[in-house]
């Protein structure tokens, strides 16, 4: 079964054997589907509830076929600080890192998410954790502290990550991670 994406400008391509496109009519019906010409034989979809859709053509004799959707939200993003999901990162390069940047790794659509919400844990020996909550994904206020006071030795792990993506009503949870600074 082929799959339509929330959120997102789904193209398709339809052609039916010895009908011209000027007498081929072509309607979609569940998941919320708008249908919109962008060429000759070529439609952009877009969906707004997840579940099943589907396509059907029909005129200029066709008997009428109908092709079967899934409609599906966005796959999840990775986290990443800089091109890491987590592992070994020197103090320099952790402290000019802009925050947290939402991967979506083998996704053909373009669509861009965003992080909503994150916390931040420095453990440095000797010392009590410290912990900042961060809105956005750009390290800011607590956290751009914490970041900026990486040193060799020190952990941090980022948790409670929330992301966002089109189509999302609401925000969703993603990866932690985890980072020793050398």
């Amino acid at each position: 079964m082929n799959v339509f994406y929330l959120g997102v400008d789904n193209p398709i391509s339809v052609s039916a054997a010895g009908v011209s496109s000027n007498d081929l009519k072509v309607n979609g019906s569940g998941g919320g589907i708008k249908l919109r010409s962008s060429g000759p034989n070529k439609y952009i979809v877009n969906v707004s509830q997840p579940g099943e859709a589907t396509i059907t053509l029909s005129g200029g004799g066709l008997t009428s076929s109908t092709f079967n959707y899934r409609v599906k939200r966005i796959p999840d993003p990775v986290a990443k600080i800089g091109r890491l999901a987590g592992g070994s990162m020197s103090a320099g390069e952790f402290k000019v890192q802009p925050g947290i940047i939402p991967t979506l790794e083998g996704f053909e659509f373009e669509a861009k998410c965003t992080i909503e919400s994150f916390r931040i844990i420095r453990i440095r020996r000797g010392e009590d954790p410290r912990v900042a909550n961060n809105s956005g994904g750009g390290f800011n206020g607590e956290a751009a502290r914490l970041v900026q006071d990486a040193g060799p030795g020190d952990n941090y792990i980022l948790t409670d990550v929330k992301g966002k993506c089109p189509g999302d009503a609401a925000s969703r949870p993603l990866n932690s991670l985890a980072f020793q600074i050398r």
